[in-house]
């Protein structure tokens, strides 16, 4: 059997044989992948899960955000999709939130030294800048609160990455964090709030974003000490008084500044209010006054027009008799056609008065109930119909002179006056009279209404 290949991690002799057994296993193999080695990475997906996990728990996504390795960390996040199926997290129930907010730190101070110092194969990496390791940590942040938007995440001991970031004074990550949402006073298991950490830790970075993120001063933990209460000296704790103290006065001073300005604001939106409901008003009002106006002239219009139409129907009008005959200055002898600008012939003039003459020389009218061939009665100032056969009137009513025919047509004369219809005189009927002959007691009523008797008394009922 052929003997190992030496280690190349270690230099010299070849490593022992637990240590060569210790490199086998894929959890470390991935560990010393995610040194930003993605080209390793992609051909170790082919091989093996990429989702495994170490003796702590710990998977590659985790160990990535631990060392801050950005290309390895994205690459595993969003091409591999290492959390799609179960979310990282460590056996005290660490995410990788709580590892980006505690990875700025040097190895020393981070909460996680027991696991970057637990394997002398793969010791941590060098520091990076300050500056530069806080930019790696809120890049890699953003693109995982992408994907799986949890915030107040607490692990076995009840803290936040809040806690974490107070601890190792990451105050750009404690900005960010409260600007995704997190509770700014959520406590641990001892009712520590990050502000009793960053107090505690003497970070007066992380004290000043807390306050200005609305973390409460007077809040105290189980043993009922205030974040004041854990300065590390006095000076310290009267810089971290003053400091709230001119929190809250600048805060007091927003709220100020935002109820004048909402004030404001609401004065103003009044204003535009009330100058859009007069102006709605004034519009209505033109409206109204435009549509009466509108009104009246067509009213105006339709009377002209009506007044025009009965002048041309009382110029126009043919004369009406009502089912009576005309009387007798109705029979005329031509003057009908004076100033109508008619040219009447000389013949039918002349046999136009000879008709007339007739009918005057004849009688038009006839006396009340003058019976005629026809045995009917016509009525007081009735005109006689003409007769139909050769049977003699029985009598006449005076007959009226004749009158002289017009000789002379004027070209113009005023316009005729319609005829007037006579007035007829109707007889009132009589009352009905009862075929039965009156008896004593008993009285006829006048009534034209009714033909019942009443009794009247006697004399000799009384």
């Amino acid at each position: 059997m052929a003997a190992p290949a030496p280690c190349p991690l270690t230099s010299g002799s070849p490593p022992p044989s637990s240590r060569l057994q210790v490199i086998r296993k894929p959890s470390l193999r991935i560990r010393q992948a995610v040194h930003d080695n993605v080209p390793l990475l992609m051909r170790l997906q082919h091989k093996g899960d990429l989702r495994n996990t170490d003796k702590a728990r710990l998977t590659s996504l985790a160990w990535a955000a631990l060392e801050l390795s950005v290309e390895s960390f994205e690459w595993l996040l969003l091409e591999y999709g290492h959390d799609d199926s179960e979310l990282s997290r460590d056996a005290d129930n660490n995410n990788i939130f709580h590892f980006l907010a505690a990875a700025p730190a040097p190895p020393g101070l981070s909460p996680f030294t027991d696991l970057l110092l637990s394997d002398s194969l793969f010791p941590p990496r060098a520091p990076r800048p300050v500056g530069h390791a806080i930019e790696l940590s809120l890049r890699m942040t953003e693109a995982y609160y992408d994907l799986f938007r949890i915030v107040d995440w607490s692990n076995s001991s009840g803290k936040t990455p809040l806690h974490y970031a107070a601890q190792v004074d990451n105050a750009p990550f404690i900005d960010l964090f409260c600007e995704l949402g997190a509770d700014v006073d959520l406590a641990d298991l001892q009712g520590n709030t990050p502000l009793h950490y960053a107090s505690a830790w003497g970070h007066m970075g992380s004290v000043q974003v807390l306050l200005e993120r609305g973390a409460q001063m007077g809040l105290r933990n189980l043993e009922g000490f205030t974040p004041a209460d854990y300065a590390y000296s006095n000076s310290a704790r009267v810089a971290i008084d003053n400091m709230a103290r001119e929190v809250n006065e600048e805060r007091r001073a927003r709220r100020k500044e935002a109820k004048r300005l909402e004030r404001e604001a609401r004065e103003r939106e009044e204003r535009e209010l009330l100058a859009a409901q007069e102006a709605w008003e004034s519009q209505q009002a033109e409206s109204r006054e435009r549509e009466h106006r509108e009104l009246a002239e067509a009213q105006e219009e339709w009377e002209r027009q009506q007044a025009a139409r009965e002048r041309e129907r009382e110029e126009a009008q043919v004369p009406e008799t009502g089912g009576a005959w005309p009387q007798a200055q109705s029979y005329s002898h031509g003057e009908e056609y004076a100033g109508q600008g008619y040219d009447v012939p000389s013949g039918v003039f002349a046999a136009a008065t000879a008709a007339a003459q007739a009918r005057d020389h004849r009688g038009s009218y006839r006396s009340e109930r003058t019976p005629v061939s026809s045995g009917a009665y016509v009525r007081d100032g009735s005109p006689t119909p003409r007769r139909q056969s050769d049977v003699p009137i029985l009598a006449f009513a005076a007959p009226t002179p004749p009158q002289a025919p017009a000789l002379v047509m004027p070209q113009q004369s005023p316009s005729p006056t319609p005829p007037r219809t006579p007035m007829r005189r109707t007889p009132q009927p009589s009352p009905p009279r009862s075929p039965y002959p009156a008896q004593q007691g008993m009285q006829r009523t006048n009534s034209a209404h009714s033909s019942n008797y009443r009794v009247s008394p006697s004399h000799s009922d009384v």
